[in-house]
């Protein structure tokens, strides 16, 4: 690896600035440039075609900027490692990527010969730590190999004979697998922020498991990084499932129990498991078989404890109206106070959930909605309900979603309302764009004006007036961001008549007229 040429590929917009970089004594410093790009959608190109050693990247570039382009080359390309040339305003983001993994950054205006190679050396020696000579070129290979099998799954549906050449092509130096053949898909699930420190350990431990090669008797099986934390394990000979179902337990198991030791803190915020995949054939179907095993990430969400699926799962449902209906129901009730909440969605709503199997990204569509109007008084909206959608969202399991909920809601403890103050505010959000009157809200909810009044100010810490004028201003902005409807249209969609009282309450909520919040 020390002795190397290292190949770089240079981005930058400005065509001064690569003229510039080509001046350097790249050779001097044991590397040489090999292509150029104007942005990072140029440089991912680049990436795919020419397989470079290092990136060097400005920041601000058009198309896609230098810290969009580390990210996806973390993503798809996490071998190449990525050095920032960055200007001096451009400085508040270098911090920012050096936390996403870039190497190292360069000035532009100051650069010297000695600071390009000591920046080169670093790279080399970033390189040099995650593998040795004999892993880097193993790396190399499976780098090549994750970036043909990606595109022989983009590829349209061929003759067999040439899926079978594509295949053979995937798995040399190897043979084709013989028929009939299973593989393994092992999947890890963190949040964003810890992908590229545990694909790297789980990268090493596959390595390590590969080498030993004796799990369940295996004689022998290699494997491939499809992308970060998603990998694919293949045998060379025909074995009943019952022996891929130890071996992947095997290596699941030991996958967990060293990421347990050299990562504590990661322990649940990790979810580990493989999927066994159908059997397949004939050469043609195996494309369509890894098809079929994308259907357990969102099934595994349901998949208490278990470490390994097999086959193909069977269809979730979707959350049409009749189950949003039913869901709806039970989980409006649960939310009159934190005790009540916390029994239904560890019991009820878990059994719900366990009995229909609704598809994910439906329960955390509807409970973003619906959580989100409970909230709806918040007095810092903005910040709960983008906390809520990331713990929704980031919720990889059922359990972890349980779990969630109650955290948010614990922390939203103060938050719980009588059940009139409640029935009030889905009033409220039901007419907007009618007359609404504290006292004709007040006689829906069997309570006198006065005290219904007062009994309002006290929970939500608002009149009845202000938080009325909040609700219709925020779904004025709602409609502004999403329709095309003119201004003097949405004002009389929210309650307000008069656009001349519409436009100076807006602009107290946000500081602009409503012409210029929908210009901007």
């Amino acid at each position: 690896m020390n002795d190397k040429r290292l190949r770089i590929i240079i981005v930058d917009d400005e065509v001064p600035i690569r003229q510039r970089l080509q001046l350097f004594d790249w050779s001097a410093c044991g590397a040489e440039i090999v292509g150029e790009a104007e942005n990072g959608e140029e440089a991912l190109d680049l990436c795919a075609s020419l397989l470079p050693d290092l990136v060097f990247t400005d920041i601000k570039m058009p198309v896609m900027t230098g810290l969009d382009l580390l990210k996806q080359i973390s993503q798809e390309y996490p071998e190449i490692p990525v050095v920032l040339i960055t200007s001096f305003d451009d400085f508040n983001y270098v911090h920012q990527a050096l936390r996403m993994g870039a190497v190292d950054y360069l000035m532009k205006v100051t650069l010297r010969q000695e600071e390009l190679a000591q920046t080169i050396q670093k790279a080399r020696d970033w390189l040099q730590s995650r593998y040795s000579q004999k892993e880097y070129e193993r790396a190399e290979e499976r780098k090549h190999k994750s970036q043909l099998f990606r595109r022989m799954l983009g590829q349209p549906q061929l003759r067999e004979q040439s899926q079978q050449d594509m295949l053979q092509n995937l798995l040399l130096p190897e043979k084709l697998p013989e028929l009939p053949f299973r593989f393994i898909r092992i999947l890890a699930q963190v949040k964003r922020e810890d992908e590229m420190i545990v694909d790297q350990q789980l990268q090493e431990l596959l390595i390590l498991q590969q080498k030993q090669s004796r799990l369940a008797d295996m004689k022998y099986w290699y494997w491939f990084s499809i992308n970060l934390g998603d990998y694919l394990v293949w045998f060379p000979q025909t074995h009943p499932l019952e022996e891929l179902t130890v071996t992947a337990n095997g290596i699941i198991d030991h996958i967990r129990h060293s990421l347990a030791a050299s990562m504590p803190y990661l322990v649940h915020d990790a979810t580990v498991y493989a999927i066994i995949s159908s059997e397949v054939t004939s050469y043609d179907e195996y494309r369509n078989v890894f098809r079929e095993t994308f259907f357990w990430i969102d099934y595994c969400f349901f998949n208490e404890g278990n470490s390994v699926c097999v086959g193909k799962p069977v269809p979730m449902q979707v959350m049409d109206g009749k189950l949003e209906f039913e869901l709806r129901t039970s989980f409006r009730r649960s939310l009159t106070d934190l005790s009540s909440f916390n029994e239904y969605v560890r019991t009820d709503f878990k059994a719900w959930m366990l009995k229909h199997r609704v598809h994910p990204a439906g329960i955390r569509m509807f409970l973003k909605s619906e959580l989100q109007e409970w909230d709806s008084g918040s007095k810092d909206i903005v910040h709960d309900r983008t906390q809520l959608v990331q713990r929704i969202d980031q919720s990889a399991t059922l359990d972890e979603l349980i779990s969630n909920m109650i955290y948010w809601m614990e922390d939203k403890r103060g938050d719980f309302v009588r059940k009139e103050i409640r029935r009030a505010k889905e009033i409220i959000q039901e007419r907007l764009g009618e007359p609404v009157t504290l006292s004709a809200v007040a006689g829906e909810v069997e309570l006198s004006g006065d005290y219904f009044g007062r009994l309002f100010h006290e929970e939500l810490g608002m009149t009845f007036k202000e938080y009325l004028t909040r609700c219709r201003i925020e779904k004025a902005i709602e409609l502004l961001q999403t329709t095309n409807l003119k201004v003097y249209t949405v004002s009389e969609m929210v309650g307000f008549p008069s656009y001349r009282y519409f436009a100076p309450l807006f602009r107290k909520f946000t500081g602009l007229s409503p012409s210029d919040y929908k210009r901007g």
